[in-house]
């Protein structure tokens, strides 16, 4: 006795609906969670100069304007992302991911001290950035 497995999609009612109401879920929220990154970017940008230059921690060769460009660079990208993930929740994660890993490779290229790189900014904003990688993949994959 042959039993053949139909597609999910044709044996459960109204498993399309779900399916595309579910993505349009998802990419509301990845566009959302990008959005916070570039938040978390522009606080970045506009805290770190000053308490630097205020507690006398300015590292060698670091300078607020490097602070800031970085962080204001890495927030256009995020809110590039943002509203194109609005349409393409995988593409958009991964375009951002790509920004974020070469900002991350010129920082640690330029400063040999590693708190000088921005590391736990850079650690903060890669686990929100994976949190969103892993959602948009779970919804391409569904």
């Amino acid at each position: 006795m042959s039993h053949q497995l139909g597609v999910l999609s044709d044996e459960v009612p109204g498993y399309q609906t779900v399916l595309k109401t579910l993505r349009e879920h998802d990419a509301i929220r990845i566009s959302q969670g990008l959005l916070f990154c570039a938040g978390f970017c522009l606080v970045r940008a506009a805290i770190v100069p000053w308490y630097l230059h205020f507690t006398g921690s300015m590292g060698k060769g670091l300078s607020d304007l490097e602070i800031v460009a970085t962080s204001l660079i890495l927030s256009s990208l995020f809110v590039v992302a943002s509203v194109l993930a609005r349409f393409l929740p995988l593409i958009a994660v991964l375009i951002s991911g790509i920004g974020f890993v070469a900002i991350c490779v010129r920082d640690y290229l330029s400063y040999p001290d590693i708190l000088a790189q921005g590391l736990v900014f850079k650690t903060i904003l890669m686990v929100l950035w994976l949190r969103h990688l892993f959602t948009a993949l779970i919804s391409r994959i569904l």
